[in-house]
């Protein structure tokens, strides 16, 4: 073996996986460079171990790591080519610890945001919560739950959407289960303090939103503390912070488009262009459109005027 691999010497290989995806993203974190790199190179190990013992479980387990941490690093066209190649939805395995690789293929279907995508992503949340239900998997009804949410959100119907994510929110209460909502990101910070800004009863349900909130906007201050620490390579980490969907959003944006047109133009809900401009909001740490165009260009996301 190559002397910059790092070895894979544990017990059963899905326990390596699930154990290196819990210690990485939960929390939504990927910290400095360095970090990334080390998470990479084990993503790697993994799936050379995988390749190695033909552990075909393995391997989409590993694989799917990879592609969740592509999806964390904005690099949406590499996880597509990895989602393209199912034909059909690969068989369910066993639902066990933190982690289930095909929520990771929903996340990329919807990050596509495209009909066709959505309704993949639709099709597989549905069989996945047939399961969850069957097995009274708490954790994984939770992400089913959510990531429906979302879906729900995308195609412009805030009804089903809010409704997903109270019944999440009643499931995950009783055992203060926040990490799968801080696992989703802006996205689900916004649908929380849509649903918190519509009331919601009883009032423990508000104030466990109020908890997950608190904790995201903890997340955000303090990667706006490592950008601004890190402020020489702050262009650099913007262009790492939004997808691909973001950053044409963001194009969009500046041609000063309206959420509608923008909308019409990505062949998406306007529900989900408001969802995109929020999360470009947080993550250029702005209060609107003009001065996230304004930033973009500052640091040379955007081409000058």
């Amino acid at each position: 073996m190559g002397g910059n691999r790092v070895p894979l010497h544990d017990g059963p290989g899905l326990v390596v996986v699930r154990a290196l995806y819990d210690s990485t993203f939960r929390g939504n974190h990927l910290g400095p460079g360095s970090q990334v790199a080390i998470f990479n190179q084990l993503a790697a190990a993994a799936v050379d171990f995988s390749l190695e013992t033909s552990n075909s479980t393995l391997l989409f387990q590993a694989q799917a790591f990879q592609m969740e941490l592509a999806l964390r690093e904005g690099q949406l066209a590499v996880a597509e080519q990895w989602a393209d190649q199912f034909e059909g939805i690969p068989p369910l395995s066993a639902m066990v610890q933190l982690y289930q690789p095909h929520l990771t293929l929903v996340k990329i279907w919807l990050a596509q945001d495209t009909l066709e995508s959505r309704g993949r992503a639709a099709e597989l949340l549905g069989l996945m919560k047939q399961y969850t239900d069957s097995t009274h998997n708490r954790f994984f009804s939770i992400e089913v739950l959510l990531l429906l949410a979302l879906l729900h959100s995308a195609e412009d119907d805030e009804t089903a959407a809010l409704a997903r994510l109270e019944t999440a929110l009643q499931l995950a209460n009783p055992g203060g289960i926040i990490l799968p909502f801080l696992d989703l990101g802006p996205p689900m910070a916004n649908l929380l303090r849509r649903l918190r800004g519509r009331g919601i009863s009883p009032e423990y349900l508000g104030q466990f939103i109020d908890q997950i909130l608190t904790v995201f906007d903890e997340s955000a201050a303090d990667q706006h503390q490592l950008r601004t620490d890190g402020s020489s390579s702050q262009g650099l980490d913007l262009v790492d912070l939004l997808t691909s969907r973001e950053m044409e959003v963001l194009e969009l944006l500046a041609q000063r488009l309206t959420n509608r047109e923008i909308a019409k133009e990505l062949t998406v809900a306007v529900s989900t262009v408001k969802s995109h401009t929020l999360s470009i909001y947080a993550k250029l740490d702005v209060q609107g459109r003009r001065q996230a165009v304004d930033k973009a260009r500052e640091f040379g996301l955007l081409s000058p005027k």
